[in-house]
């Protein structure tokens, strides 16, 4: 069954695709001679985590395709490889979320083709982290989901992304939803704007943008064309998604100033109450406890530096002493432990087998998820 978009969603989403038709008919040109050019339709979603975001800017891309004279290209960001995960599987053929791109086509910018762009008579939705594009970013970024093979062919395509031509001749505008737009970055603004798109939809609980962006696309939209904020953003009241039931409406929050082992033995209890609260409710799932610590550093002493060159049982590292209490002291099985941080190792001093270490960051991510 598909899932119904609440009002608020709805309203949000209409506002945004009305605003860009409205003023791409007649859009702010900006800057003199060669530099003369067309500023892009800028509208920012704010609204907090949990509020749908995915779901509000595929109704308003929906929208605006629907509302276009050429069927547009969409190329949806996001920063993150796992949050670009998570909305391709929600968008995509059998996504929860796919029934609300009537008429689009969803792929990843890696399936990019130039003919695809000339033939087809829909839309066309492209899904890639910016460290796809960003060469800054790319360096420090695993690109597998994107079989990205060579740097040269990702430029190729960022090429021919730029032309995105109908058989007829025509120039499909080019829609920036960018998911998490607080990681928008300078050098970022620089490579959107060389693709001339027709819009930026920004998503963000936390409205922050660089100086470029600012420069380049909101303040031309204010002094030449008069915009003011809220003309600029459509926001999404928290009381009303509070209200719908998405987020909670009461968090309890406990602060403990209290050694490690006292810590991890509460929430032990606490976990162990909890499983029991699961099991009486048939639930399908298993509650997780989650502890949170620095790294690298001395259990004992924050300002100095756990050594790795040593015997597993002398190092002090938080994550080393947590385990081993939760193992030697707790009972907790180590097949029931997992440790997701980047914790620092030595060749000569390896971990205990049975220690389950997550440290490749996004790479391993799917794999850490997917165990119990």
């Amino acid at each position: 069954m598909a899932l119904e978009l609440f009002q608020f969603q709805q309203i949000a989403a209409s506002q945004i695709a009305d605003r860009y038709v409205e003023y791409i008919s007649e859009p702010i040109v900006f800057g003199r001679g060669s530099k003369r050019r067309d500023v892009p339709f800028y509208q920012s979603l704010s609204a907090i985590t949990g509020s749908g975001k995915t779901a509000i800017l595929a109704q308003a891309v929906s929208e605006i395709a629907a509302l276009s004279e050429v069927p547009p290209v969409i190329l949806w960001l996001s920063k993150g490889k796992v949050v670009v995960q998570q909305s391709y599987a929600n968008l995509a053929d059998g996504g929860k979320y796919n029934h609300l791109l009537a008429d689009i086509t969803v792929r990843l910018l890696s399936e990019y083709d130039p003919d695809d762009v000339a033939n087809s008579k829909e839309a066309l939705l492209y899904f890639a982290t910016v460290g796809t594009f960003n060469q800054k970013d790319r360096e420090k970024s695993n690109l597998k989901i994107f079989a990205a093979d060579t740097d040269n062919i990702e430029s190729n395509r960022w090429e021919a992304l730029k032309v995105r031509e109908t058989a007829e001749g025509q120039r499909r505008p080019l829609v920036v939803v960018y998911d998490e737009a607080q990681n928008l970055s300078d050098q970022q603004t620089t490579l959107l704007l060389e693709q001339q798109p027709a819009a930026f939809l920004l998503a963000s609980a936390t409205l922050r943008f660089p100086a470029q962006f600012d420069t380049e696309v909101i303040q031309p939209l204010r002094t030449s064309g008069g915009y003011k904020d809220q003309d600029l953003i459509s926001p999404v009241k928290s009381a009303t998604v509070v209200g719908s039931g998405l987020v909670k409406g009461l968090i309890s929050l406990e602060g403990l100033n209290a050694p490690m082992e006292e810590t991890v033995a509460e929430m032990l209890t606490d976990m162990r109450e909890t499983e029991n609260a699961a099991k009486a409710e048939n639930l399908s799932f298993s509650p997780k406890a989650i502890y949170v610590c620095n790294t690298n550093i001395l259990a004992d002493d924050a300002s100095q530096t756990d050594d790795p060159q040593q015997q597993f049982d002398q190092r002090q590292a938080p994550p080393i002493t947590i385990w081993r209490y939760l193992t030697e002291q707790c009972g907790v099985p180590a097949e029931e432990i997992a440790v997701y941080a980047d914790l620092k190792t030595h060749k000569d001093f390896p971990l205990p087998s049975e220690f389950t270490l997550f440290n490749g960051g996004e790479s391993d991510y799917e794999d850490f998820v997917a165990g119990d």
